[in-house]
């Protein structure tokens, strides 16, 4: 499984940073993302406006994850959360010294429980999210903080049950998703490089539950994904 999810991810990051679609950018000031100058009443010089790659980074990310929809009731009304993880690399791509475009491929897990927990529906991602960043504040200086949106296709590798530890593979669980995101942020430098910190809200778009008469899968349930996640990245 491992070897699977890392071979996945590396054909997600190939698709999402292919190394012709960008210019390579010199590298901003630390957590700049684009250059900019010294600031209000300062006396730094003033540095252009810089486009191309200003960050590269890898993140992980601790999720939150639920479902939504009209049939979600209709499953178990003792829904909670499952607490899953997630790991994946982005860029940053500056279009000027606030606006930038990030792209990411994530291995995500999220799912949910029932019966108080003992139930646990297990789904695993592949992510490949494209979202618009607004970075706050003036560049060049320390903490900066962003917000992000966007939307992100997701292809499902893992599917199953677990009851009572006891797991079983599920059927008619679809075999993409599409979502939506929102969050914000803030960038901290350290040195030439910088942390990162955001927290994300990530809706589906489309149901859990496919369409497929030969499995008799009628694709007609309301289930879609819901997941809170806290995401903490280092740049270079």
């Amino acid at each position: 499984m491992k070897a699977r999810v890392i071979g996945l991810l590396a054909i997600g990051a190939s698709v999402a940073f292919p190394a012709a679609a960008f210019a390579q950018a010199p590298p901003p000031p630390p957590g700049s993302y684009g250059g900019g100058g010294g600031g209000g009443g300062g006396g730094g010089p003033v540095m252009p406006v810089r486009q191309g790659i200003v960050a590269r980074g890898a993140k992980i990310a601790l999720n939150a994850a639920g479902f939504h929809g009209a049939d979600v009731e209709d499953i178990d009304d003792e829904q909670g959360r499952r607490i899953g993880f997630g790991f994946g690399v982005y860029l940053v791509y500056a279009l000027n010294d606030q606006l930038s475009m990030q792209v990411e491929a994530l291995y995500m897990q999220k799912g949910a429980t029932f019966d108080s927990g003992d139930d646990k529906l297990k789904f695993d991602y592949i992510e490949v999210p494209v979202l618009g960043r607004y970075d706050l504040g003036q560049p060049g200086g320390g903490m900066r903080p962003f917000l992000v949106g966007g939307l992100s296709a997701a292809l499902n590798i893992g599917h199953e049950l677990d009851s009572n530890g006891e797991t079983q593979d599920l059927e008619c669980v679809a075999g993409t998703d599409i979502l939506a995101h929102v969050g914000g942020g803030a960038t901290l430098p350290q040195g030439a490089n910088a942390l990162s910190f955001e927290l994300r809200l990530s809706v589906g778009l489309v149901s859990n539950i496919k369409e497929d008469p030969d499995s008799n899968c009628n694709g007609s349930g309301d289930v879609k994904n819901n997941v809170i996640s806290a995401f903490a990245g280092y740049e270079f």
